[in-house]
């Protein structure tokens, strides 16, 4: 038995359980896991050593409305895995839709100047190739490392799915 496999499985046990405060959303949204691993975590265990399972790798739901089971379930990176979130933006970009914080790093811009500049109504084009005023620059001690902020807003983008999304790429 491997034993960050057995945490990976318990921790998926406890997010779904809704027995924890930090984890109440995942059993709110109807997340579960599949009676498969959830009665036998041999076949968690088997299924992951055969599907990619590698230290440093994460646990990840292809598609985040729905909950943990062996068609929905990946291993991947930490960075692949924070990108794939129930609230994370996606953007119409040039008939695609595209991860705005996949699209910011592609354009080298900051997620933060690109997320601002779409609240306020800005068109992605204008969004991600106009330059950041010297001013704002000065203000802010430009050059930085473009980032997510941790808890972003609610705003009104046009809201695409993941299945739309990975039939889009």
């Amino acid at each position: 038995m491997d034993n960050r496999i057995h945490k990976i499985y318990m921790s998926m046990l406890k997010r779904c359980s809704g027995d924890t405060l930090r984890f109440k959303s995942y059993s709110k949204l109807g997340i579960k896991v599949c009676d498969e691993w959830l009665n036998d975590y041999q076949k968690f265990e088997d299924w992951s050593l055969s599907h990619g399972y590698a230290d440093g790798l994460c646990l990840d739901r292809m598609n985040t409305r729905l909950g943990y089971s062996p068609d929905n379930c990946r291993w991947t990176t930490p960075k692949e895995n924070a990108r794939n979130r129930i609230d994370t933006v996606f953007v119409e970009y040039r008939g695609n839709a595209v991860k705005l914080c996949e699209l910011c790093e592609m354009h080298n811009v900051r997620y933060g100047v690109v997320y601002q500049r779409l609240r306020r109504g800005w068109d992605i084009e204008r969004a991600i190739s106009q330059p950041i005023r010297q001013r704002v620059a000065r203000l802010y001690g430009l050059p930085r490392e473009y980032r997510a902020p941790r808890h972003p807003l609610k705003i009104a983008l046009p809201y695409v799915d993941a299945k739309t999304y990975c039939h889009s790429t």
